[in-house]
């Protein structure tokens, strides 16, 4: 809100919306202005999520214009959400923007890895400063030697990755709806298919409807998904930055 975000649409399980809107409830003075829709009250019903796209597509409803995606377990500095308002603020109707962080800055300490062996990171293909594609890399990790994916293939430090911090103006929404139905229509039986927010921005730049300007940004993150990662975000939020 401080970057200018005027309603904040929060996408939660049926199960839990009642404590998420507690705990706004208590902690926010600007609470009337989130929404909540249920991800697991749009479209067929399974026990598997079908995805981050399908996840962004359940809040058309609530987002009348241009529009951020942030992960809710992810801790971002700050000054993020104003470098995403700065690519949203340019205004054209089928551009939007992604920040793209250095490798570096979003890995655990050298040879410390989390229970999986390794995190995925979503590697940004980028060309004259505009997105082509992202590689979701499985198993990257850092060593005394240097950065490695799962294939044990080294990683520059420098390379840009996605840690979903998306700018998309309004339109992209119908895109987004087409996206799903065609998913839905050829993985309806598959209970772990997943509808995917970077594959749906990859349809769209290869059919040449949309683009994405890709801005790096060296602000730290902070991930909160495994337990391992408490004291970190702990101390991120006592200081007010991910350091």
């Amino acid at each position: 809100m401080e970057a200018g975000v005027k309603n904040v649409v929060m996408v939660v399980r049926s199960d839990i919306k009642d404590a998420v809107v507690a705990h706004v409830a208590k902690h926010h003075e600007s609470a009337e202005s989130f929404t909540y829709v249920c991800q697991d009250e749009f479209g067929p019903s399974r026990a598997k999520p079908w995805g981050t796209a399908h996840a962004v597509l359940v809040a058309r409803e609530a987002v009348p214009g241009a529009f951020m995606v942030v992960n809710a377990d992810d801790y971002y500095a700050a000054e993020t959400f104003h470098m995403l308002r700065e690519i949203l603020d340019i205004g054209f109707e089928h551009q939007g923007g992604l920040l793209g962080f250095p490798l570096v800055n979003t890995l655990p300490p050298v040879n410390t890895l989390p229970p999986k062996g390794g995190v995925t990171r979503g590697i940004c293909r980028v060309s004259d400063g505009y997105l082509t594609g992202i590689d979701e890399t499985k198993g990257v990790h850092a060593t005394a030697e240097g950065i490695f994916d799962g294939d044990g293939q080294e990683l520059s430090p420098d390379t840009l990755v996605s840690l979903n911090l998306w700018g998309f103006p309004g339109a992209f929404m119908e895109n987004l709806q087409q996206f799903w139905s065609d998913f839905h229509t050829q993985h309806a039986d598959d209970p772990d298919a997943e509808c995917l927010l970077p594959d749906a921005v990859g349809a769209t730049i290869a059919t040449g409807e949309f683009e994405f300007r890709v801005r790096p940004c060296e602000s730290r993150w902070v991930g909160v998904t495994y337990a391992d990662d408490l004291a970190a975000a702990q101390a991120a939020f006592t200081t007010g930055r991910p350091d």
